[in-house]
């Protein structure tokens, strides 16, 4: 955040390290432009998901936001957690059950591999390894921002606790549509010019 009017800023110089999601963005400029957090806050706006976060980042304060849910899907059926593939952070711990997918850490971009040693996990901290049939993962992003270090089987009563913000969050979410597939939408089987490309199938429904 950048602005010339003196005093907008008074504490500068830091990289903010407070929880902050894309949905708080609305609230935190609505605030900055009104000049006041009554203002930022009418009646329309009140269900907003988002917080206010201009004078946490104006003074390195903590934020207002202590959990963050990254995300419930539910395409490849519940799982062995009810959740199918989800993940949530409270506070620096953050907790991925499911499968999540493979992941790998790259060397940053103008790095020599034998520069830039990638990442371990700390050591003597509970660090359990990835078996085949690893479903939840807590990491602990304070102390180890790679997400290396599973604490999951050392820390169950904060696997507990995240699991229950899932089921929360979980419990008021709208049902997940997926439709069936259209064959229509294969390239193959689009007509004239446009056969063998992607493009839409359907004409517009206004």
């Amino acid at each position: 955040m950048h602005s010339a009017i003196p005093g907008l800023l008074p504490t500068t110089g830091f990289a903010y390290r407070g929880l902050v999601h894309v949905s708080d963005w609305l609230p935190s400029l609505l605030e900055l432009a009104s000049g006041s957090k009554a203002a930022a806050s009418p009646a329309s706006l009140a269900q907003l998901d988002g917080h206010a976060l201009l004078d946490a980042i104006r003074f390195n304060r903590t934020s207002p936001r202590t959990e963050l849910l990254h995300n419930i899907d539910t395409f490849g059926g519940a799982g062995p957690h009810g959740f199918g593939n989800a993940a949530m952070r409270v506070g620096d711990l953050k907790l991925i059950v499911g499968t999540p997918g493979k992941g790998d850490h790259f060397v940053p971009p103008g790095c020599a591999p034998e520069v830039c040693v990638p990442p371990v996990p700390p050591a003597g901290r509970g660090c359990a390894p990835d078996a085949k049939d690893t479903s939840l993962w807590l990491f602990d992003l304070a102390a180890d921002p790679y997400e290396l270090c599973n604490l999951a089987a050392v820390r169950p009563a904060d696997v507990a606790a995240l699991l229950a913000r899932l089921q929360f969050y979980n419990d008021s979410a709208v049902p997940t549509l997926y439709p069936p597939d259209d064959p229509a939408s294969n390239p193959a089987n689009r007509s004239g010019v446009e056969q063998g490309s992607w493009g839409p199938w359907r004409p517009d429904e206004l």
